[in-house]
């Protein structure tokens, strides 16, 4: 599972409470238990705006401490200054950019860097998981053209124009193997993924 996480203290808090209470279920692989269990969970995180487009000291802790952060050679995008930490509400077009590019960085990564793994989950920093259930679960489905999770529409408005767009719900959703590998092998999609966001995109 990998869960998409900014370089902030509220997010920071956000990871350590998932870390005492539901990455403690039995069959999570963490550091304590030497990484052994049926499900390892990663943050995902790019370099934020407020450290400079750097790593912040504080990160670097936490990833030495808990072995269970990715750094990606991404900047984060900036979120709207009315965007709480945990609550409802829109970050922004350049921080949503950076959540969809980082998503998807992280399906190109997991599916390479975990060869035997069946599925690749996506999570948030704010859900709590009763990882045995999760898990009893991915053993009951298929191993093939698997996507658990939900949808939801959004319309979009591009150059006066409105474009309706289909996408994952983030809080958590699993794609078999199959599944992740044929979207991060989607040759338009990847370009757009592996792009940096600039003001001058959205003209």
């Amino acid at each position: 599972m990998g869960i998409p996480s900014t370089d902030d203290e509220a997010r920071r808090t956000r990871r350590n409470l998932q870390r005492s209470t539901c990455w403690r279920f039995p069959g999570v692989a963490t550091r304590a238990n030497d990484f052994t269990g049926a499900m390892l969970v990663l943050y995902v995180l790019g370099r934020h705006p407020s450290h400079g487009y750097d790593y912040s000291a504080a990160l670097l802790e936490e990833a030495a401490q808990w072995n269970d952060v990715v750094a990606l050679p991404m900047n984060e995008g900036r979120v709207s200054p009315e965007k709480k930490a945990g609550v409802e509400g829109y970050s922004g077009i350049e921080a949503s950019i950076g959540m969809t590019r980082k998503t998807y960085m992280w399906f190109d990564l997991a599916h390479r860097l975990f060869p035997t793994a069946r599925y690749i989950t996506k999570g948030d920093d704010d859900i709590f998981l009763r990882v045995p259930l999760f898990v009893a679960h991915l053993r009951l489905l298929p191993r093939r053209g698997i996507y658990m999770g939900l949808y939801a529409l959004s319309t979009l408005r591009v150059k006066d124009c409105s474009i309706d767009v289909l996408f994952m719900i983030g809080w958590c959703y699993t794609l078999s193997r199959d599944v992740a590998e044929a979207l991060v092998s989607y040759k338009p999609l990847r370009r757009l993924a592996y792009l940096p966001y600039s003001k001058e995109r959205e003209e």
